[in-house]
């Protein structure tokens, strides 16, 4: 079983992070597996990328949404883009990038609680 580490919650958002949104998204859509760990001190000493957001998947321990996602898009074969055509997948690839790129600047300029 893999084990999500993530950022907090807020309100009705099942994290504060923007990428730990993106990857717990992922995983739902995808229909795997996992266990939710919400990241302390001890557990964000395990991160390799220095991300509050990661996976203990059986093999290893991964950081980093888009490398995880590639990673288990591989080892799982699954593709949730399989019915796009080119173009379509252009366009998806061009909507998620500009969405996080603008959500991650937003939380850094505005302060959450």
């Amino acid at each position: 079983m893999m084990t999500l580490y993530t950022a907090p919650f807020f309100e009705e958002l099942p994290s504060i992070s923007p990428a730990c949104l993106e990857l717990e998204t992922w995983l739902r859509m995808a229909k795997l597996s996992y266990n939710k760990v919400i990241v302390t001190a001890q557990s964000f000493e395990l991160a390799p990328k220095g991300n509050i957001y990661f996976i203990d998947y059986p093999v290893k321990i991964v950081g980093d949404a888009f490398l995880i996602i590639e990673m288990l898009k591989q080892t799982e074969a699954i593709d949730l883009d399989a019915s796009l055509n080119a173009t379509e997948r252009a366009i998806s690839l061009a909507f998620r990038r500009m969405f996080k790129e603008n959500t991650v600047f937003l939380t850094r300029i505005v302060e959450l609680p």
